[in-house]
């Protein structure tokens, strides 16, 4: 069974039922992608030795934009991480992960920068939201997590936030339009609508937030006293 939160919403008969069957996008993709691999993940439980580096990059990232999100302080999170695994890590490890504390605060720092006044417009409804919802007519528990739930402050409209770590380049249009989350969470902000205290009507669509996993790049300093105008990746605030 699924961990969850105990903010968990659940619609329907979702436990305890003989024939149940726990489906996630994840897992959708996995086994459509490679049933070989899904096997290997679903049924024999393996999971890497260790965790990839752009994986735990991407997930101090979620858990700072979660915390960001509820109106907390994303800086913390970032020393607790650094304390809880990054200190612990031997030396050899460090140096194949970089300073990956530095990383992730400067990215955070050129997001939280960038976005301030954007996020003025809108609250918070859930950050992190778990859910378990009968399919009707089908034994299908369908499961996930959303990222955010943000409601604009003056037109109401309810929006899903999807946040997702790039490494080069962001996603091209195609591929967020046939995506096929983006519809299924759709579908199920509508069915918790009701919970969270708004109508399904409310329901305007999907922010998908990429945030690029390298970090601004530090302009350099020409001899003259002057900043390089060569072509880096780069955001405002860092230049």
């Amino acid at each position: 069974m699924k961990e969850v939160s105990p903010q968990c919403i659940k619609i329907g008969v979702v436990e305890g039922e003989e024939g149940l069957l726990e489906i996630s996008i994840s897992k959708a993709k996995k086994w459509q992608s490679c049933q070989k691999a899904f096997a290997y993940r679903y049924n024999d439980k393996l999971r890497p030795k260790k965790k990839a580096t752009a994986l735990r990059r991407g997930t101090w990232v979620h858990s700072c934009l979660e915390q960001r999100a509820l109106g907390n302080d994303w800086v913390k999170v970032i020393k607790d991480l650094k304390a809880q695994e990054y200190d612990k890590l031997f030396l050899e490890e460090k140096v194949e992960l970089g300073d990956l504390p530095t990383e992730v605060f400067r990215m955070m720092r050129a997001y939280h920068q960038t976005y301030l006044k954007v996020d003025a417009e809108y609250e918070t409804v859930r950050a992190e939201q778990d859910f378990m919802i009968r399919v009707p007519g089908t034994k299908i528990v369908l499961v996930g997590k959303i990222d955010a739930i943000i409601r604009h402050r003056v037109s109401r409209k309810v929006w899903i936030v999807e946040h997702k770590t790039v490494g080069k380049d962001i996603p091209s249009e195609d591929y967020r339009m046939s995506d096929g989350q983006t519809a299924v969470y759709s579908w199920v902000l509508e069915q918790i609508a009701p919970i969270l205290g708004f109508k399904p009507g409310d329901v305007a669509g999907v922010l998908m937030d990429y945030i690029k996993t390298k970090p601004p790049t530090i302009p350099d300093m020409l001899k003259n006293g002057t900043m390089s105008r060569r072509r880096i990746s780069c955001d405002r605030y860092t230049y």
